[in-house]
């Protein structure tokens, strides 16, 4: 039985593809690993590249191509295929730190958690900084109903049983940005029990042009973000009529994923529409759930400024605009 299956989103990568499949091979590992590199219907030479990989680890890396869908269809296509003891996701332009990652299979290995969680690192012009979604100075195993309040848990830091992820019965909407938040809250709804480790293993690549976080493409996709946070919004209250013991987790998520759509409608747009579209946005959010639209102003600066703009019936909007774009200059 493989360890982990790792879950490569690729579509038109073939500038990164090596760097996030040599950080996969190492003697000591690659046994354990079942990865998937799902080409996205990609234009260029990813899958070939891939295909070569598998030439020479033909028992660890499978390639698989699939019509063009986004990103939420690979990890379908995926989950559907994996068979490791647990399962993470990596995009096609990022990679995993080999040496963290030999230490995190070894943790893998012991442990018998629904989900482990993990710190991950943004890396831009060779400058890396450390994020963590959890307290990881509280190591060990825990109950997922404990966390409570946190930070937003990430992708990127979630590594959940392979058995869990199809439990969640994850199907992800195809052509959307934005999915792999609706993935954490599949698997966290489904979880049990957590196991925290400070072992960093993804690292994440800033600074490559149609990221879903470059500007220009946030301006693009706007709507999908606010899709999503809708999507996020029902989920969580689809969870508290059955009673998850794990809602208070749930809820935190939904209520950052609810100022993200927010905050996208206030950048994205000009005055005058963002107004319009962030007042029927929190129109509609709030008629899907009071809990998420009131749990929304807890979740820091993004969350002071809509109790602001809400008090003001929205019309510091343009200083909002200002600020959020000041921030994200810097």
């Amino acid at each position: 039985m493989k360890i982990l299956t790792v879950s490569i989103a690729a579509y038109n990568v073939e500038d990164c593809i090596h760097r996030t499949l040599e950080s996969l091979i190492d003697e000591r590992i690659i046994n354990d690993l079942e990865v998937f590199v799902i080409d996205d219907g990609s234009s260029d030479r990813t899958l070939e590249i891939a295909e070569e990989y598998a030439e020479k680890y033909p028992n660890s890396i499978f390639p698989i191509h699939k019509e063009n869908g986004g990103y939420g269809t690979t990890v379908n296509c995926s989950i559907a295929l994996a068979t490791g003891k647990y399962y993470r996701l990596l995009d096609g332009d990022d990679w995993y730190d080999t040496d963290q990652l030999v230490k995190f299979i070894n943790i893998l290995k012991q442990t018998d958690a629904d989900v482990v969680m993990s710190p991950w690192k943004t890396v831009m012009d060779g400058v890396e900084k450390i994020h963590a979604d959890v307290d990881v100075k509280r190591q060990g195993a825990v109950r997922l109903c404990d966390v409570g309040r946190t930070k937003q848990i990430s992708a990127k830091s979630l590594t959940a049983k392979t058995t869990v992820v199809k439990q969640a019965e994850i199907d992800l909407p195809s052509k959307s940005l934005y999915t792999d938040v609706i993935f954490t809250m599949s698997v966290l709804a489904a979880a049990r029990s957590a196991f925290f480790c400070d072992t960093c293993v993804y690292c994440y690549r800033l600074g490559r042009g149609g990221q879903s976080v470059d500007a220009a493409s946030r301006a693009k996709h706007y709507k999908e973000g606010i899709n999503v946070s809708l999507i996020s919004t029902k989920f969580y209250e689809s969870c508290k009529a059955d009673n998850n013991p794990n809602c208070a987790l749930l809820l935190w998520d939904a209520a950052f994923i609810y100022c993200v759509g927010a905050v996208k409608c206030i950048m994205c747009l000009d005055t005058k529409t963002a107004k319009a579209v962030l007042k029927r946005f929190e129109r509609e959010s709030r008629n899907l759930s009071q809990d998420v639209y009131a749990e929304a102003l807890h979740y820091g600066k993004a969350g002071l400024m809509l109790r602001l703009l809400r008090m003001t019936g929205y019309r510091i909007l343009p200083l909002a605009k200002l600020i959020f774009n000041m921030q994200n200059k810097g």
